[in-house]
């Protein structure tokens, strides 16, 4: 087996970072709470537009259950017609048998 050779390659250091950040309490203390507001509001925003889709989301399914509505209604009528549609076959059919058997009434 042979031995190998690696060669380490340093990270780069950022020129923003070369120095080392020193703060008191205090400051760290409102950088957070700057960051937090930042994300309070962000959330705010998200939550909004949450909403918004919520109610875009109700407003389709309202549509779509009168949608369904107005469909089942129109199976019904359907339904009907076709109920009478048989009936007057099979009195057509009886008056045909009655017709072939010589007995028309």
């Amino acid at each position: 087996m042979s031995e190998r050779q690696a060669k380490i390659i340093p990270f780069s250091v950022r020129p923003d970072c070369s120095k080392p950040l020193v703060l008191d309490g205090q400051k760290r203390l409102e950088m957070a709470l700057a960051r937090l507001d930042v994300a309070l509001a962000g959330q705010e925003v998200a939550m909004e537009n949450w909403r918004a889709a919520l109610g875009a989301l109700k407003l389709s399914v309202s549509s779509l259950e009168a949608g369904l509505g107005r469909y089942h209604g129109a199976l019904d009528v359907l339904g009907k017609r076709v109920e009478g549609v048989g009936a007057t076959a099979r009195q057509l059919e009886s008056w045909a048998d009655s017709a072939e058997a010589g007995t028309l009434s």
